[in-house]
């Protein structure tokens, strides 16, 4: 079910304000998605952990249930965000870890 709803239309700060909604109550995001290399919008059920900036550009680290891993999205390639009433299910290692696994790669 859905909580709040909220369409980037290039508002970065509107997918950021419901990315930090998630983070802080633990509830998880259904986002509409383009990937660099594929115009197709792809649905993504996520459980965001953490927002950083990196590059030029803002991102977002998130357990994806349809990769069943951790990946990273980028901000301004979010289409569409929408917070879910549903809970976290798994317990996250903070963003900080993964920054670090990623700069020791």
């Amino acid at each position: 079910m859905i909580a709040s709803e909220k369409t980037s239309n290039n508002k970065d700060s509107l997918v950021l304000t419901a990315l930090f909604e998630s983070i802080s109550n633990k509830k998880k995001v259904e986002i509409s998605y383009v990937k660099i290399n594929n115009k197709q919008e792809e649905v993504r059920l996520l459980e965001p952990i953490g927002v950083f900036h990196e590059h030029e550009y803002w991102y977002f680290m998130a357990f994806c249930y349809l990769r069943n891993d951790y990946r990273q999205f980028r901000i301004d390639r979010v289409k569409k965000i929408h917070v879910l009433t549903d809970s976290f299910d798994l317990e996250h290692k903070s963003l900080s870890h993964f920054i670090t696994e990623k700069q020791n790669e």
